[in-house]
């Protein structure tokens, strides 16, 4: 299942581009051309076609005065490419690294993560899943519920008095279940599969812990190796 439901809404830049360049509103392009506001905005949003439906010219009249005002033809306004569309508005899933990706340079000013970032961070999710599956379902749900995570939690903190009225039981009911959630979540078997991603200096711990773990099994083959014979 992908993060995002993505919505992109398509316009014809050939007209906006050079609107923007001459320092007109869509309103006073449409005063200047002679055309109306709404035929303006459904030129530039793509909602209407300026192919003409019958005659022997293809181009309607009013988009033969929007090319003739910014000097150009209407195949350049309208190429095949832009003619092609269909629908303006397009929606896809996506998942946190290719929204990022799609940002592109956009990614700072939306206050979206790196596509590294973002991937890291889809990883996390994956493995707070799989740590989380390893509860009980209903220890899971209460901790999904308590700190909003997934489509369980609806991303919503919920109090322990909230999910005592969900579970017919009482706040200090869910306050045991909940702590009791949380010391397995603290335990090295569990714990260990999160402690990389917040942890910077994890990958260096464990690299020394393996070196120190090989030291001391070298010293012990070492220590019960025997003593090499001297000859005289």
């Amino acid at each position: 299942m992908k993060d995002f439901e993505l919505q992109m809404r398509l316009r014809n830049n050939r007209i906006k581009a050079r609107r923007v360049e001459l320092g007109l509103s869509a309103r006073q392009l449409a005063d200047v051309v002679g055309l109306s506001y709404p035929m303006v905005l459904e030129y530039e949003g793509l909602k209407e076609s300026p192919l003409a439906k019958r005659g022997e010219d293809p181009w309607r009249p009013s988009a033969k005065k929007l090319a003739e005002f910014f000097g150009c033809s209407c195949d350049e306004l309208w190429p095949e490419a832009v003619l092609a569309v269909k629908k303006p508005v397009l929606t896809m899933d996506v998942d946190a690294p290719q929204l990022a990706m799609l940002a592109g340079a956009e990614s700072a000013r939306l206050a979206l993560p790196s596509p590294e970032q973002a991937a890291i961070e889809h990883n996390l999710s994956d493995q707070v899943r799989r740590v989380l599956k390893t509860l009980t379902p209903r220890e899971e749900k209460i901790l999904r519920m308590r700190f909003g995570i997934g489509k369980t939690g609806g991303g919503r903190d919920y109090t322990r008095d909230a999910l005592g009225d969900i579970e017919d039981c009482s706040g200090n009911r869910i306050s045991q279940i909940e702590h009791k959630a949380l010391r397995k979540l603290r335990h090295p078997s569990r714990s260990k599969q999160l402690k990389a991603f917040y942890d910077p200096d994890y990958d260096e711990y464990e690299a020394k812990l393996a070196a120190a773990a090989a030291a001391a099994e070298a010293e012990a083959e070492t220590a019960l190796s025997p003593p090499p014979s001297r000859t005289r």
